[in-house]
């Protein structure tokens, strides 16, 4: 991920052509970019795999659902809820750079080392669910349901039942 992704696109030009390669430019001088799994970091999980990211995105309920939002402290959309809760649990996370989940279809995935390919059933596994025939949506399996981003709630929300769209695909985090 480069810093150019990180911008906040509400920033506007003249805060993006400030954007340099390894940091911010500032009048102090370069900012070094840090990997997400150190900007969200939290103390060393207890425990491993899906139960950690599951844990992980659980201390984001209540975060204010942000389209393309990629930080807890501004908000989230559904891509930056599940980057954040793999990066807290240790995943090397690398954000998309286009915005093809809105357009339903599914880009080349950079998965994670230690994410791989799951029927969906366990707590913690990363749901990729197709909302509309143009829209795909990712979520988190919950022990009785689904944890995940909800523009209509306006914040990260976990919902008791089974996902009500369809499971495209499915990954496990074996951390």
């Amino acid at each position: 991920m480069t810093m150019q992704d990180m911008v906040n696109p509400m920033l506007g030009t003249a805060a993006r052509s400030a954007v340099v390669e390894g940091g911010f430019r500032t009048r102090a001088g370069p900012l070094a970019e840090a990997p997400l799994r150190q900007r969200f970091a939290l103390p060393p999980p207890r425990s491993r795999g899906g139960s950690c990211v599951l844990a992980a995105a659980r201390s984001l309920i209540g975060v204010r659902f942000r389209a393309q939002g990629r930080d807890p402290a501004l908000g989230l959309d559904c891509v930056g809820l599940v980057a954040v809760a793999l990066a807290r649990a240790g995943a090397e996370v690398t954000l998309p750079r286009d915005y093809r989940l809105r357009r339903g279809t599914l880009p080349p995935l950079a998965l994670p080392p230690g994410l791989v390919a799951c029927d969906g059933a366990r707590p913690g596994d990363v749901l990729l669910l197709r909302v509309s025939p143009a829209q795909l949506h990712l979520a988190l399996r919950a022990e009785r349901g689904l944890l995940h981003a909800d523009n209509v709630a306006g914040r990260v929300v976990e919902r008791p039942g089974e996902a009500p769209w369809p499971l495209v695909a499915a990954w496990r985090w074996r951390g």
